[in-house]
């Protein structure tokens, strides 16, 4: 059902984001155990990634609000994931980079997975050649 939601919707930015602010709404239709579904699936579509990328850095209090402490990093990569894999342009990469550099004051739970996430993105811009250097 989820899948042929967000396929329909996937060319539609509100209804991208309003399917991601249902991930974080208590009384949403959408179970906890889905949302990573839904971010992998939205994060795997051309727009969907770029959509999801701009909702997480203007709600990352309140997802981190809404997943706490223990359950945060995790959704932070599934969130990342489709734009880690599918970023081709220095701007891109840089963007990922930037994000990732205003996000290290955090607990140290999230120190391990922001980490590994600055390890994916500069791995990821290797295939940039020279120009991202």
């Amino acid at each position: 059902m989820l899948d042929k939601l967000i396929n329909f919707t996937c060319r539609d930015e509100s209804q991208l984001r309003f399917l991601l602010g249902q991930t974080i709404t208590a009384d949403s239709r959408i179970r906890s155990q889905d949302a990573r579904y839904v971010y992998r699936a939205i994060g795997a579509t051309a727009i969907g990634r770029f959509v999801q990328f701009d909702w997480l850095d203007i709600n990352y209090d309140a997802i981190l609000a809404f997943y706490g402490q223990a359950g945060f990093p995790g959704r932070v990569v599934d969130l990342l994931g489709g734009f880690m894999t599918d970023a081709k342009s220095i701007s891109e990469v840089s963007r990922l980079q930037s994000f990732l550099d205003q996000h290290r004051n955090v607990t140290s739970s999230f120190q391990v997975t922001f980490a590994l996430l600055s390890l994916i993105a500069i791995q990821g811009g290797s295939g940039l050649g020279d120009s991202v250097h």
